[in-house]
């Protein structure tokens, strides 16, 4: 058992909601859109079942993304820069449709992301260290993610988003999802010592691979909970981090 100093809990809370906020900003290096003339526009977008969710329930957020990217096509923008303009708008909705969505939506879009950062970091540890720990990287993950997996990506979206505006997740219990917590943070500890700081707050000049490979366990060790409890820390997370 590990002895923690006094105020430690909450630098360890601190730790955990900086990770949330770095895959609260991943959240836009999933929408990749293929480049797109201006009357192809609102049809193209709409194909996307997530997009559609968006355009439905958030018509003014859609227009500026729609803007936004007509912007980049203008522009001749990379898909990286595309993305990174339609970046704050995304992951606002996510992180807002996150705190009600139903407890298995909310639960298979932490998943496919995990997955994602997954396939990334197979390719380059660099860029996935970069897409959990630095809001302002623009990649585009299409070069990293299989295809069944981006869309899987958008279907679990769109979930969230559904069931977030209808508010099917439930009740949330903050004091519980802080035990829980503590518990997951816990077992890191035991079964890592201090290499599972590494998930929380890597160190200057840290391996970036083992990093990953310690955030990717948090998060394994959250989801694999039962699944009420796994939403109860995942919705306190995402409202502390904004």
């Amino acid at each position: 058992m590990i002895k923690k100093k006094s105020g430690s809990g909450l630098q360890v809370f601190l730790w955990i909601f900086a990770i949330v906020v770095a895959v609260g900003g991943f959240a836009a290096f999933k929408f990749g859109l293929p480049m797109l003339v201006d009357k192809q526009a609102d049809r193209e977008l709409l194909k996307t079942p997530a997009y559609k969710q968006i355009a439905k329930w958030e018509p003014e957020a859609y227009a500026e993304m729609k803007r936004q990217m007509i912007v980049s096509i203008q522009r001749s923008d990379s898909p990286a820069v595309a993305q990174g303009r339609v970046r704050k708008i995304v992951e606002g909705l996510a992180k807002k449709y996150m705190k009600t969505a139903d407890d298995m939506a909310l639960i298979d879009y932490i998943k496919v992301t995990a997955d994602e950062i997954r396939q990334v970091a197979d390719k380059d540890a660099n860029v996935a260290f970069n897409m959990l720990f630095s809001s302002n990287a623009n990649i585009d993950i299409t070069r990293y993610v299989d295809k069944a997996t981006q869309q899987h990506d958008m279907d679990a979206l769109a979930e969230v988003i559904r069931s977030g505006v209808a508010k099917e997740g439930s009740p949330q219990d903050d004091q519980r999802a802080r035990q829980l917590l503590r518990g997951v943070i816990k077992s890191m500890h035991t079964d890592y010592g201090e290499q599972a700081n590494l998930a929380f707050t890597p160190a200057q000049g840290s391996d970036r691979k083992q990093s990953v490979q310690m955030a990717l366990e948090f998060y394994n060790r959250v989801l694999s909970l039962r699944s009420d409890q796994s939403a109860k820390i995942l919705r306190l997370l995402f409202s502390k981090a904004g």
